[in-house]
């Protein structure tokens, strides 16, 4: 394991083990991503903290790593907002590529909200399970980001949710009678407009473990293959 500084985020840490895990040098990850040496290394080090969705998409596709784990670990880190969605523990933010999007709402120690958006789907939608994949376990100067449950998936199997484009900020995900409102992060209204076909959406909440105060696990849940969008 390599040695961590008091300065390094779990998000930095987790880049910076990816890359030695890879054999790679900071030029090495240059040549397949629009990202200088210098700016890597800061955000390994934990001294920048605010890489846009593109990179992290980009980040996530160089090291065979999904987007909401990378998303996680920097909402772990920062627990501020720059987005009308956000609050300390709540963050939305979006990453698209291909024709894809990923909705993600992210949470730590929310499981009120938790709760309401799995349950409101489940009990809308028909779903069907579609994988279950164990996480990672990564940590921090002592502190334990226990990530070794779940992740549990569905397809909807009826096609009935769909995603609305209810203003020029605005959007709804709707699960049958229930329905998930948010505003575009910037920049991705356009991307949306430009051909998105297929939606995951995707639900995480971070919570403490209980008799362990160092320690947090990450509970999550997804909806993939929403192709019904009406922009």
């Amino acid at each position: 394991m390599c040695n961590m500084q008091n300065d390094r985020s779990l998000f930095g840490e987790f880049l910076l083990k990816c890359r030695m895990k890879n054999g790679w040098s900071l030029c090495d990850v240059e040549q397949q991503v629009r990202i200088t040496p210098s700016y890597l290394h800061r955000l390994e080090q934990g001294k920048r903290k605010n890489p846009t969705m593109r990179l992290i998409h980009s980040l996530a596709v160089v090291y065979s790593v999904q987007v909401t784990t990378l998303v996680d670990l920097l909402l772990l880190d920062q627990g501020e907002n720059r987005m009308k969605n956000n609050s300390e523990d709540i963050m939305l933010s979006v990453a698209i590529a291909k024709k894809k999007a990923i909705i993600i709402l992210s949470l730590i120690e929310r499981e009120d909200i938790y709760n309401e958006v799995t349950q409101g789907i489940m009990a809308n939608l028909e779903l069907e399970p579609i994988s279950k994949q164990k996480r990672l376990n990564l940590g921090l100067d002592g502190q334990k980001l226990k990530d070794d449950r779940f992740i549990k998936e569905y397809r909807d199997k009826q096609g009935k949710a769909r995603f609305i484009m209810t203003d020029s900020q605005k959007f709804s995900v709707e699960f049958g009678q229930y329905k998930y409102e948010g505003y575009f992060p910037i920049g991705t209204r356009m991307k949306f407009q430009r051909g998105v076909q297929e939606i995951t959406f995707y639900v995480s909440n971070a919570v403490k473990v209980e008799g362990k105060p160092a320690s947090m696990a990450i509970n999550r849940f997804a909806v993939s293959g929403i192709k019904n969008i009406k922009l």
